[in-house]
């Protein structure tokens, strides 16, 4: 277990009886799979440690694989440095074959662990996606390791971690509810931004109603101080002892600990003959915490003192043979400090990876230690053990970097920008933003100083890039604009280029179009026509995510469809014709002509597996799906959604499965397959929760609500669309708020306020938008309701007009003609128009829009048997759906035809729902129920739950009887 080790035993733990309990049935529900997050927050001193240490040993005991890692004072020497601690051993102890089997297939862990022999991971098109795909790689690391057996990890004192540490254990910890993973952690308040931020930020990142707890831990009474001095007298603390550490400890443990040890070594604390423990009389007490650990260490010789400020500087490469590097003192003096230090229980020695290495007793000596010595003499240590580190070389360049900016003016400036910059760069692989923001600018300063001006434009750069992986937009944009400058002044105009486009992408999410328009006029002004081919795609790709991002003027995108045609035809880049036919798509589903798209968008579908970015071939199926959903119907749809939901899988990035996933649950609700449309829904809520991404929990919520609405659950519907609309806030963009309020404008419809609906519909035609023929449709039938009736024709042509052959247009027109033409008392055509919805809707395979308007139809018709029969079968797909309000319709109608409307059909019970045989086939297949979940994007407890619903209905024990029950009747299917 890789883990700050405390010299000599440990404390006793006393008064801490509840916070055990508590421990232990936190253990027992993540052995059942019900894993958790405990974080445990306190004054420094005060047993976070301590406590942690003996949750770790109770989840030993139960046959835990557990695991630990620490920040260390003064701050990150590395990005991730605690996760690499507390993993790193965990990986390296496995079976190779185990490890293999752990890490395939999750490349990204590769920036981490340089030792797991993984193919390098494939570059993303943006940076927060490569992260995120690290992310979550971690993720499913820590659920493999816990499918084997229970994981416990602690990660201790994470106030001095990097910020990228503590986003991924909240990134991590909204993911263990279902799993055997219990995650400890514990911090002290400190005002060091932007980790405690982070770490402030860190219980709300948790899913609603996950298992996320916070403990702030108290000090101890008085009575407990005493307990505690006895444990650690082994005998009975003299009175005035107890009376002391009481009026001075603030109830700390650790105070005690440092108050007995001083006055033992002091000589002040004895033993009598018979054993009594016995104060010497009139001892002045240090009055704090801080005092009495400054009077231990006063104790000690100059020689303890700076060994004891190496292994406090060194932190995790403070190893025998660094220790012993650093020329502070001879070696013999050296030798003669370890044993004193260690006799001391100041220093403790642990082996790792078959070397020795020192730690501290407790982080807090590091801190006093390096605190009371003179700058000139914390400096000279700074550059003895930079100068041992680069000698030896060892692999952590981040300590490294910081001795060398620590020594100031001792440390030769080539030495110290060389450091800097090689610390930066592996933070920037490991996705450390904040890290490597840190080292990046200290080297851009040392090259500003040194006038290294063939450095300043990468470093810029890359210092950009630090600044976009951490979050810090503003930084970013400022900086991406002097990067722009740097490369300028360099003459080189593709790197001007490549940072323009970076920052007008920066710019558009950061809610400046314009910015970013500038941004890309300036870079193509830059780049000319004859710039090189890859530079003018990548150019014109920018613009097509941006207008795809927020439709506008299609006259651009004309422009840059023709530009990367001429592109892909001189260069043969299957890239460019990709972008292409998404600029084309996206122009086209705005501005109209869909048949055409589609047909040019076949040409390239082919072709989009090479462009090798999984991220442009969903950004190229998104559009491609509204274009199948309206000219070939929901099936053919729905497929391809799945077939970019795929896609998006294999890339390991949950972001990018937020638009597929969407269009595969609007596909499933136009299809009238509600059940799974409301479990798709689930899991971009469920998938959104755990990974921060507040566009899928938004986009997830209201596709329920809508589901909700359409069955009458009005105020269910109601809640679901307002935690879509809570929980983005201002952060939700343009695309997705527009679909909340389509929504939320279908549910007023609904609920009888044609008055919302109209103002709702109205407003979002006003604006371009991805889609209109959904706008289109509403706003038609809200006009309709309204007694717009010239104005909702007119919706109707509009529709046409967007593409004549589409049946899903089509449909929606005629319905509005018939609508208008039933209120007019024209029935004959009204008859006629809802006929024609009937076939189109029946054409494109969505049945409850058939269904509504075949109750239309039957309304406008004459009463005979076809026209009953017809009331009838859209009464059973209403029923079929729950969808309440077309079934009370439809039932009305039936009754002023004068016919009974047929009771609901008792039909057999399945022996399977179709989810339950999906995860029966994939048992037969062969996985495990923790493999199911992953594949399925269920929980385990879900998993099981299925099964044992499928076991008590068929009467079955055991995997292989429904293996064999599924073959027998020739169920197996494709899992």
């Amino acid at each position: 277990m890789g883990t700050a080790v405390l010299a000599g035993p440990e404390l006793p733990v006393v008064g801490r009886e509840t916070e055990i309990d508590a421990l232990r049935d936190i253990v027992d529900r993540v052995v059942l799979a019900r894993g958790e997050l405990l974080v445990i927050d306190g004054e420094p001193g005060v047993g976070k440690t301590r406590l942690c240490h003996e949750a770790l040993a109770l989840a030993a005991r139960r046959g835990f694989t557990v695991g630990a890692g620490a920040g260390r004072p003064p701050g990150p020497h590395a990005a991730y440095g605690v996760w690499l601690e507390a993993l790193g051993p965990l990986l390296r102890a496995l079976p190779a074959s185990d490890r293999a089997r752990v890490v395939h297939g999750l490349p990204d862990l590769g920036r981490l662990f340089a030792d797991l022999d993984l193919p390098p991971p494939p570059t993303a098109r943006e940076r927060g996606l490569e992260r995120a795909r690290l992310f979550e790689a971690v993720a499913k690391l820590l659920a493999r390791l816990a499918a084997r057996r229970p994981v416990a990890l602690f990660l201790d004192d994470l106030h001095w971690a990097d910020v990228a540490s503590v986003e991924l254990l909240g990134y991590v910890a909204r993911g263990v509810p279902d799993t055997a993973v219990l995650l400890l952690s514990a911090c002290r308040p400190l005002g060091r931004e932007p980790v405690d931020a982070a770490l402030r930020a860190l219980p709300t990142a948790i899913a609603p109603g996950s298992a996320a707890r916070c403990w702030h831990l108290e000090g101890l009474d008085r009575d407990e101080l005493a307990v505690l001095l006895a444990g650690l007298l082994d005998g009975t603390p003299p009175r005035p002892l107890v009376n002391a550490v009481a009026r001075h400890a603030a109830g700390l443990p650790l105070f005690a600990v440092v108050l007995v040890q001083y006055l033992q070594t002091a000589g002040l604390l004895y033993r009598r003959g018979r054993g009594e423990w016995m104060l010497a009389h009139g001892v002045p007490v240090p009055p704090t915490l801080r005092d009495a650990v400054a009077a231990r260490l006063d104790q000690l010789s100059a020689a303890e003192l700076d060994l004891l400020r190496v292994v406090a500087l060194a932190g995790d490469a403070a190893t025998h043979e660094i220790v012993t590097a650093v020329p502070q003192r001879s070696e013999t003096e050296l030798f003669h400090a370890v044993l004193s230090l260690l006799s001391r229980d100041l220093l403790g020695k642990e082996s790792v990876a078959g070397r020795l290495r020192y730690r501290l007793a407790h982080p807090y000596y590091a801190e006093m230690a390096c605190d009371l010595v003179p700058p000139d003499r914390l400096r000279a240590l700074h550059i003895g053990l930079a100068r041992a580190l680069d000698l030896l070389g060892v692999p952590d360049r981040g300590v490294l970097a910081r001795q060398y900016r620590a020594a100031g003016e001792l440390a030769d400036p080539d030495q110290a920008l060389r450091a800097c910059h090689a610390a930066g760069e592996e933070a920037l692989r490991r996705q450390g933003g904040d890290v490597a923001v840190d080292h990046l600018a200290a080297a851009l300063d040392l090259a500003h100083r040194q006038g290294r001006t063939d450095l300043l434009p990468r470093l810029t750069e890359q210092l950009a890039i630090g600044y976009d992986i951490a979050g810090r937009v503003v930084d970013a944009l400022s900086a991406w604009r002097d990067a722009a400058a740097a490369w300028r002044d360099a003459g080189e105009p593709a790197g001007v280029v490549r940072c323009l486009r970076r920052w007008a992408l920066a710019a558009h999410d950061h809610g400046d179009p314009e910015g970013a328009a500038r941004a890309v006029a300036e870079a193509e002004r830059l780049l000319g026509p004859h710039a090189p081919a890859e530079e003018l795609i990548r150019l014109a790709e920018t613009r097509v995510v941006l207008a795809s991002r927020r439709p506008g003027p299609a006259a651009g995108l004309v422009i840059d469809e023709r530009r990367l045609l001429d592109l892909a035809d001189r260069q043969g880049s299957a890239r460019a014709r990709t972008v292409a036919a998404v600029a084309r798509m996206s122009r086209q589903l705005t501005h109209g002509g869909y048949a055409e798209a589609r047909r040019a968008a076949d040409q390239v579908l082919p072709l989009t597996p090479q462009s090798g970015d999984p991220a442009l071939t969903v950004l190229f199926h998104l559009p491609l799906f509204l274009l199948e959903l309206t000219l070939s119907g929901a099936p053919a749809a729905i497929a391809l959604a799945e077939q970019a939901l795929d896609e998006a899988r294999r890339d390991g990035v949950p972001a990018l499965e937020a638009g597929p996933r969407f269009c595969a649950y609007l596909g499933y609700f136009l299809a009238g397959e509600w059940e799974p449309a409301w479990d798709t829904a689930g899991q971009l809520v469920a998938t959104g929760h755990r990974t921060g991404e507040v566009r899928q929990v938004a986009l997830g919520s209201a596709g329920r609500a809508l589901i909700a609405g359409h069955q009458g659950r009005h105020r269910v519907a109601a809640e679901l669309l307002a935690e879509a609309r809570a929980v983005g806030g201002h952060r939700l963009d343009p695309e997705v708020r527009e679909t909340v309020d389509l929504v939320d404008a279908v549910l007023a419809l609904h609920a009888g306020d044609t008055e919302a609906a109209l103002a709702t519909a109205e407003q979002l035609g006003a604006a371009p938008t991805r889609y209109p023929p959904f706008i289109l449709a509403l706003l038609g039938e809200a006009q309709v309701l309204r007694g717009a009736h010239t104005a909702a024709l007119a919706t109707a042509e509009k529709l046409l007009a967007l593409e004549p052959t589409a049946p899903f247009l089509n449909g929606h027109a005629a319905r509005l003609r018939g609508l208008v033409r039933t209120a007019w008392g024209d029935r004959t055509e009204a008859a006629d128009a809802h006929a024609q919805a009937v076939a189109a809707f029946d054409e494109l395979g969505m049945p409850v829009e058939a269904a509504r308007s075949r109750v239309d139809w039957a309304r406008a018709c004459r009463p005979d048997e076809p026209v009953v029969a017809e009331a009838r079968r859209a009464l059973d797909v209403a029923r079929r759906v729950n969808a309440r309000s077309l079934a009370d319709r439809a039932r009305a109608l039936l009754r002023e035809l004068g016919a009974r409307p047929a009771a609901p059909r008792s039909r057999p019970v399945p022996a399977f729902t179709a989810r339950e045989l999906e995860v029966s086939r994939l048992v037969a297949a062969g996985l495990s129920n923790a493999e199911i979940a992953e594949r399925l994007y269920l929980s385990r407890r879900t998993v099981t739950t299925h099964l044992q619903h499928v076991y008590a209905r068929l009467g079955l024990s055991s995997r292989t009887a429904l293996t064999r029950y599924l073959a027998e009747r020739n169920l197996l299917g494709e899992p």
